[in-house]
């Protein structure tokens, strides 16, 4: 049965393929795809095959249509497809940040075919049956009820509206997650506050007490502004009033931040004074953080949500945290499996990196500056850091560099009363606040690399003993005697990354090169191959293990264990409760990788002593200012940023955009 040409560009939109394979064996299959292509366009560097397969898909689709609408079509296709890539669901025709018009101009199409990509968009002609207006179940569609026309891959458009109406529905209910009044809530939040470990600043006591008196909550602030703490007050707050901790759910985009939100949490619990009776009651039976793949019930093998709009989750409370990192589709996800009586709150940093998928829904959220932002009616906003503690020296630098960067003056990095200082070479490091080393060849990369290991991650000899030891496991469990040891090396290892914005890439500045040159100045002696199975080895999961409970970016290292003196071999130990737990690198080996450096992506959520961001040889779309604020508000007392001036002074220059139909469609239902 023929396929429903319609529907073959909906899978190609959703799968990609291989076209290039296809086009060069010259059987027939593909007539005609070189001529339809711009002699630039695969030297973009977001074109790739599944991208050409899904732009070719939709292209050949219409039966009638002339070659040169044929060609306008195809680019039109890939504009969409590469706009989706880079994190937007729409795609304006013209203005900032990627538009139609400034991908036609990277895939160098010439005047002539630009002016048939845009009357194509006016007036779909031939092309209607794959390109329709708005409310057309087309595989491309155009929009025309925002700010000027865009267009859209159909899902995405499908899931904003979803998502944007649900959300608002949740934002517009009245009433909180329990039926108190504002004296017994006021009353809750005194006493949490009276009785906390560290008291709440007064912006932490209205976070709190918005969650408790809404039924939608967005708490948003920089690193170390107690977002964390607010999530135990909430808490806290929550069994005063009644609600079971059962009925709350704790959970993060990945495994590491659903970690730190659990033992945080578990923290903040033990650090109580003179806890209530109802404190020990939520210390007993605080509700674990997990992932929002393992609270919504995900199932890899049947791609399928057991938790949805007709199987919704059964808490009336839910908190999100590091929501800055969920995309469009996982948010709509989250939306959708709420109760109809359940109350959300997210916690996140809007400055940061959004997704690494498409969309940028929390800074979406966000109100912006105007008094009048109906968004503000559900957001808090926390300005005051305690992380990079101003009153020391060190930590004010990194905190007002951020700021700098965060807010684009470029002219203060180098000349501001808190500014970066430059250093000439590895030596002079002093790894206190903010330093920028000029790195060239391969010679000052080697150079930097041995003085990180020997300033970072050496350690002393009790570090040293740490890591050649061997450890006694029970039942894959690491045996209590050993665990003070096992969560010193953790803390040690974790103090310090080397944070880079790609992942594999040569020319210096990507971690795969990274992890091997710290390889090798940290096991001189062994094969590259056997580096990341010696013990001392920091290494990262780099997806989903289901069965074994490891998550996509948990951190682990590589130590000496087992039952006995003869099944001792070297073994990826992870974090587990207040524990740890053990497992044959065997099992692991196509999920480990090692991880003296990472992408910043990667790094999120994570708070180190130290960084060393290292730039890109070069400038890409990744380089904004986003990215480059997220590294440095990483650390708390040393950041060293290594590579070319310039390229990091165009990176503060510009912001990551990202174009959706969010903020208006949130804001014609809010009103």
């Amino acid at each position: 049965m023929p396929l429903d040409p319609r529907g073959a560009a909906r899978m190609a939109l959703a799968h990609g393929g291989t076209v290039r394979a296809s086009a060069s064996h010259g059987d027939g299959e593909l007539p005609g795809w070189r001529e339809l292509c711009a002699p630039s366009t695969l030297d973009c560097p977001d074109v790739d095959e599944a991208q050409l397969q899904a732009a070719w898909e939709l292209a050949r689709s219409p039966a009638t249509l002339a070659q040169e609408d044929r060609r306008a079509l195809f680019h039109l296709a890939l504009a969409a497809v590469v706009n989706r890539r880079r994190g937007s669901t729409r795609m304006p025709l013209e203005g900032d940040g990627p538009t139609l018009r400034a991908l036609l101009g990277e895939f160098a199409v010439d005047e002539e075919l630009s002016r048939r990509v845009f009357a194509l968009v006016r007036a779909p002609g031939g092309a209607a049956e794959v390109l329709g207006s708005s409310g057309d179940a087309r595989p491309l569609v155009v929009d025309r009820d925002g700010d000027g026309d865009g267009v859209y891959i159909q899902r995405q458009r499908v899931l904003e509206e979803r998502f944007v109406a649900r959300l608002a529905g949740l934002a517009a209910a009245t009433g909180g997650p329990v039926a108190a009044t504002r004296a017994e809530v006021d009353a809750a939040v005194d006493d949490v506050r009276a009785g906390g470990a560290h008291a709440l600043r007064p912006a932490q006591a209205d976070a709190v007490r918005a969650a408790l008196l809404a039924r939608f909550t967005l708490i948003t602030g920089g690193p170390g502004t107690g977002k964390t703490s607010i999530i135990t007050a909430i808490l806290r707050a929550l069994v005063r009033l009644g609600v079971a901790p059962a009925d709350c759910a704790l959970a993060a985009p990945t495994g590491k931040a659903a970690h730190r939100m659990s033992e945080a949490v578990r923290a903040g619990l033990a650090a109580l004074v003179s806890p209530a009776p109802v404190d020990a009651e939520l210390a007993r039976a605080c509700p674990e953080a997990k992932t929002l793949h393992r609270l919504l019930g995900y199932s890899p093998r049947s791609d399928h949500f057991n938790h949805h709009a007709r199987n919704p989750l059964e808490h009336r409370v839910v908190l999100v945290d590091e929501a800055s990192m969920i995309d469009l589709a996982l948010m709509d996800r989250l939306v959708s499996a709420l109760r109809p009586d359940a109350s959300l709150v997210l916690l996140g940093d809007a400055d940061q990196l959004p997704s690494v998928d498409a969309g940028a829904v929390f800074r979406d959220l966000v109100p912006g500056p105007s008094p009048t932002d109906l968004r503000a009616r559900f957001t808090v906003r926390l300005t005051e850091s305690h992380r990079m503690n101003p009153a020391r020296p060190a930590g004010r630098n990194i905190l007002m560099v951020a700021q700098a960067m965060n807010e684009g003056r470029v002219g203060e990095l180098f000349t501001g009363a808190e500014q970066i200082t430059r250093r000439a070479g590895a030596a002079e490091l002093a790894f206190e606040g903010v330093e920028f080393l000029p790195l060239g060849g391969a010679a000052e990369r080697t150079a930097l690399a041995a003085r990180w290991v020997a300033a970072r991650l050496k350690g002393d000899d009790d570090h040293q003993r740490r890591v050649r030891a061997p450890y006694r496991l029970c039942a894959g469990q690491l045996a209590a005697e050993h665990e003070a040891d096992v969560a010193a090396l953790f803390a040690h290892l974790e103090s310090s990354r080397v944070l880079c914005l790609l992942r594999d890439a040569r020319g210096g500045g990507a971690a795969a090169e990274w992890n091997e040159e710290l390889g090798e100045l940290c096991h001189p002696s062994v094969r590259a191959r056997e580096r990341a199975r010696r013990p001392g080895t920091p290494v990262l999961m780099q997806k989903n293990d289901y069965g074994r409970g490891l998550w996509n970016g948990d951190l682990g290292v590589i130590l000496s264990a087992g039952e006995d003196a003869a099944s001792c071999e070297p073994r990826a130990l992870f974090r587990r409760g207040g524990g740890f737990v053990a497992f044959p690198l065997g099992a692991l080996a196509a999920s480990l990788e090692a991880a003296w450096a990472m992408t910043v992506h990667k790094a999120q959520g994570s708070e180190l002593d130290a960084a060393l961001l290292v730039l890109p040889p070069k400038d890409g779309p990744l380089l904004a200012r986003e990215i480059l604020y997220t590294a440095v508000t990483r650390a708390r007392r040393s950041v060293v940023i290594a590579g070319d001036e310039a390229l990091l002074l165009a990176g503060v220059g510009r912001r990551l955009v990202r174009h959706s139909g969010i903020v208006a469609r949130l804001t014609a239902r809010l009103a």
